[in-house]
């Protein structure tokens, strides 16, 4: 997909190059070539700001070559009379490169931050999970605790009906928490919509 992504940008950047030479067209009998290169600047950074480096190089190479060529005298070459066009060239490549190069830095760190949120997510989701699964545990191994510690501590004291209803307490405290984790594990790995 970042292949087909960065051909979209190659052609982004053709494009943007050939509306701005049209663009330059219309402005040319009334503005200076100055202007005229703002408007390729302009391309270059929303292509730098659009897509990865490499269309953001190509909108800049693009941008100066059709600049130079259509605009800066002498029109129809790539020879430059005028040495202060060659600082316009350089800085139409720097803004593409500092631009891609930002957009690449707060890509990667929104992608890690959003990799955080969702460890964190997760570890949140793990807590209340495990909470739920302590407090489920602790009332019954209470119950199970204290029954079996009065038939330990007194049990030869007790009556058999209280021995018997200690153990059968502890008993039943197993079976029911046994057979609930057994239907909650069930029903998690049962397939989902409905079947």
């Amino acid at each position: 997909m970042n292949v087909d992504r960065n051909w979209i940008g190659y052609a982004w950047a053709a494009g943007a190059t050939m509306a701005c030479t049209l663009v330059g067209f219309g402005m040319r009998s009334r503005f200076d070539l100055v202007n005229i290169a703002m408007v390729y600047l302009l391309a270059v950074v929303i292509i730098a700001l659009k897509f990865s480096r490499g269309p953001a190089i190509v909108a800049s190479v693009l941008c100066v070559a059709a600049f130079d060529y259509f605009f800066v005298p002498p029109q129809g070459t790539f020879t430059v009379d005028d040495v202060q066009y060659l600082l316009t060239f350089g800085i139409m490549l720097a803004v593409a490169l500092i631009i891609s190069g930002l957009v690449r830095s707060i890509r990667r760190e929104a992608a890690a931050r959003a990799a955080l949120e969702i460890e964190a997510e997760t570890e949140r989701i793990r807590s209340a999970l495990l909470a739920s699964i302590s407090h489920d545990l602790r009332t019954p191994l209470a119950v199970m605790a204290g029954a079996s510690s009065s038939l330990a501590e007194s049990g030869e004291r007790l009556s058999p009906a209280e021995r018997h209803a200690l153990a059968k307490s502890v008993f039943e405290h197993v079976g029911t928490r046994q057979q609930g984790f057994t239907d909650d594990s069930s029903r998690d790995r049962r397939p989902q919509g409905g079947t």
